[in-house]
Formats: C-alpha cells, structure tokens, sequence
C-alpha cells in the first residue's frame, strides 16, 4: 500500500477541488448592439448574449462577454483568439464559421435630421455627408459604394459607435447615418431629449448569426452545440420568452 503524507494529500486535495470549480467557458466579443447584445453582466445583456448563455449552460459551460470595437472584434475572432463573435452577418467576414440557424434578423435604415434630402440610389449618397461605422457589413450593394468611397464617408469605432454617429449629427458633422431600427429605436430611448430622427430608405431584412473562429480546436463542437441547443430552445419556447422581455426593455427603462 503506498502511503501519502499529508502534504501531498492536501495538494490532491485541492487539484481535485480545483478541476470541479473550474468549468469550461466560452468567450465571444462584439460591439455595444443592444438589444441584441448589452451591457457585460447587466441585467439583460442583450437576447442574442441571453440565448448563448441558455444554450450552452444546458452543457455546463460558461460564457464569457466582451466588449471590443467591432472591426477589432472581426479581426480577433478571425485570428482565433477568441471563440466567437456574436451578431454577425455573412457578409462581415469570409473565414468566420457559420451556424445553419440565425437567432435574429436585422433592418438597416439610413436615418436624418431633415426632410432636405432623399435616397433615390447610392449615387445620391454623395449629396451628404454619410456616417457609418467602421468593419460594419451593410450588405453587397452599399458596402461595395463604401468601398468606392472611402475617403468621402465618415468612419467611427468604439467600444459603443453609434453614440459616437448620434454624436456627430448633434454636432452637424454629418448629415446621414445607417442603422439597424432596433438598435436606434433603443439608444435613442436613453436620451433624456431624443434626437429627432426621420426614416428615409431601409435596406433588405439581413439574417443574424453567432458566427465562430475558423480554426480553434473547439469550434466545431461549439457551433454544434449552439445550433442544437438553439432549436431546442426555439422548439421548446424558451426563444419567444427571451424576445418578450426584450419587447418591454425600453418600457422598463423608463420607471
């Protein structure tokens, strides 16, 4: 029988209780795009953070959330070092990996503050001065404008870019600004005086995926887990109950 001092059982000991505490985490980045994705371990982190956390807790690993400028987020998740990247649209990047099944979709505006211009084609963009953020995919058409443009259009990053874009249109720096109609509708609800915005042209509905790193060593167990755990949740209803409490968070903000 071998005997163990009572040092080296200590040290079993806690390398046991070590290795039980310690679960298995998954880590995404994106951008501040609420409702979809919030706030870092706030209260509601955004549906699409929700949604994560639901699907891979039933496998009893963690998420872990990060915010970063999106191009820096794209470019992280690309050289794999991070796992994924959430809220992603296939036209973001060509080396991320795509689940089958997005959990949202998206409607991007062009939003202004008067009445003195209209989107009749993406020629007529050159009649203003247009704001858009920086590694954001606005679909083939308009990015393929941005990319002939480059210099003509004002680019912002950060941490939370369409603040920076609202901003700038205070200010009178630019006249237009592109955007997702949820992500305004919300951040405009946190102004105490909201700025008064006016809908002009809105670009085709675009699917929203969690999109994951090319080549880690786990991201084709997490992309299977994820697009089997969403459908269960989509099956089961757990997905309406996450997207009804996102239907009253503005309401709820304003208590």
């Amino acid at each position: 029988m071998v005997a163990f001092s009572p040092l080296k059982i200590t040290l079993l000991m806690c390398a046991l209780f070590s290795s039980s505490v310690h679960s298995e985490t998954i880590t995404v980045v994106s951008d501040y795009w609420c409702p979809y994705n919030c706030e870092p371990n706030s209260q509601m982190e955004g549906f699409g953070i929700d949604l994560l956390r639901l699907a891979f807790k039933k496998r009893g690993i963690e998420v872990e959330y990060i915010l970063k400028s999106w191009d820096q987020a794209v470019v992280d998740v690309e050289s794999n070092r991070y796992h994924g990247l959430m809220s992603a649209y296939k036209s973001e990047s060509k080396l991320l990996l795509f689940p089958e099944m997005h959990f949202s979709h998206t409607t991007s505006c062009f939003y202004k503050k008067n009445n003195d211009w209209e989107f009749n084609e993406f020629s007529s963009l050159n009649n203003v001065r247009l704001g858009v953020i920086k590694g954001y995919s606005y679909g083939a058409l308009l990015d393929g404008y941005l990319a002939e443009h480059r210099e003509d259009v004002h680019w912002v990053s950060g941490k939370n870019p369409l603040q920076v874009l609202l901003e700038k249109m205070r200010n009178d720096e630019i006249d237009v600004i592109i955007e997702d109609t949820n992500v305004l509708e919300y951040q405009l609800s946190l102004q105490n005086n909201p700025d008064s915005l006016i809908t002009d042209y809105c670009l085709p509905v675009t699917n929203l995926y969690m999109a994951f790193a090319p080549e880690h060593p786990d991201t084709q167990r997490y992309l299977n887990i994820y697009q089997n755990q969403l459908n269960q949740l989509l099956n089961d209803g757990t997905y309406q109950k996450v997207m009804a409490k996102y239907q009253s968070f503005k309401s709820q903000l304003k208590q």
